[in-house]
């Protein structure tokens, strides 16, 4: 038995490194996007509706104005679906601003006044549903019906809602676009500077999206440096044979 698990150990390895090589690739593509973005906690004063909108035209009448995303997330939140009494409990992202910030895989986005549309995770359109083609649904939750515009991948169950402008939600975190900038922490210490944001809140996706290429690239670099040992270690044992030396150079 000892000798069968012994026999075992290579082949095992192998599809464990395989699997975690292809995790590491999907997170990447996960976090491609998000490496040009940066989140900024609003802190002690939340902003609602209508401060976005103030901070929206602000925005827009600077020289380089940011898009930008205000987002509120609620766990342990129930939704269901009206039709058939389907129940599943949910993070509830509800949003003010292109939704392709925060959720970049879900197609089509939500954008402010665009109506009561939301956007659900592939499992939840399952569990509600049955299907994961959940277009033109409706998902009902704090006794309010949503009309299903895109599904996506996550890794939780999760709700993404157009904030209602007649509704007093407080939105605590602002995720900004950086795409193409030269300096990203600075352009967003100036937003927040001029929105009166606390600054020393900034998260920036960039350190993730390239820790993900590095793991991706890991198996190449691996076999890189094992065929550079094999190459040395021949040269090596050869160094008393000249001509085959220089062959294998």
């Amino acid at each position: 038995m000892t000798t069968a698990l012994r026999r075992l150990e290579g082949p095992l390895a192998l599809l464990l490194a395989l699997a975690l090589w292809a995790g590491a690739c999907l997170f990447s593509g996960a976090a491609a996007p998000l490496g040009e973005r940066a989140a900024l906690q609003i802190g002690g004063a939340p902003a609602g509706v209508p401060a976005a909108r103030e901070m929206a035209a602000a925005e827009a009448r600077t020289e380089h104005p940011l898009a930008f995303t205000l987002w509120r997330q609620e766990d342990g939140q129930t939704v269901e679906s009206p039709a058939l009494g389907r129940e599943r409990t949910v993070s509830v992202l509800t949003l003010w601003g292109e939704s392709a910030l925060l959720l970049p895989d879900a197609r089509p986005s939500l954008a402010p006044a665009a109506g009561n549309g939301c956007l659900i995770d592939r499992t939840t359109a399952l569990s509600l549903f049955g299907d994961a083609r959940a277009e033109g649904q409706k998902v009902r939750w704090n006794g309010r019906d949503y009309t299903v515009r895109g599904v996506f991948d996550a890794p939780e169950a999760t709700l993404a809602v157009e904030a209602d402008p007649a509704s007093e939600v407080l939105f605590d975190r602002v995720t900004l676009d950086l795409s193409g900038e030269e300096n990203p922490r600075g352009r967003a210490e100036e937003f927040a500077m001029r929105h009166g944001l606390p600054g020393e809140r900034i998260v920036q996706y960039g350190g993730l999206a390239a820790l993900a290429r590095f793991f991706c690239l890991l198996p190449a670099l691996a076999a890189a440096c094992s065929l550079a040992v094999r190459f040395f270690g021949r040269a090596r044992a050869r160094r008393d044979w000249p001509v085959q030396r220089a062959l294998l150079w």
